[in-house]
């Protein structure tokens, strides 16, 4: 059954996690803190690093670097509205 609240798309499946050490459950709530997730967020982002559905390519994460670098380098200052969108795309 579809919730109310989610009428026009599928429901996604949920697993419930059972008996995790708390050190574990301690770094992943410190991480999402730290990427402004959610806890249920960052749990799925780490899953999905894991088992490589999340993968990231270095020669274009290298390449958007250097343009960011060469735009502060050419201009010496950084608007916060382009600070706010590095910050969202490294959100993934």
């Amino acid at each position: 059954m579809v919730p109310k609240w989610n009428h026009f798309l599928a429901a996604m499946p949920s697993i419930t996690l059972k008996n995790i050490p708390q050190q574990l459950f301690d770094r992943l709530k410190t991480l999402a803190k730290i990427r402004h997730r959610s806890l249920n967020s960052e749990i799925i982002f780490t899953l999905e690093k894991a088992v490589g559905l999340a993968e990231e390519d270095p020669q274009m994460l290298r390449q958007q670097a250097r343009s960011f670098r060469d735009g502060i380098l050419r201009r010496r200052q950084v608007r916060p509205d382009e600070v706010e969108k590095a910050i969202n795309e490294g959100r993934g």
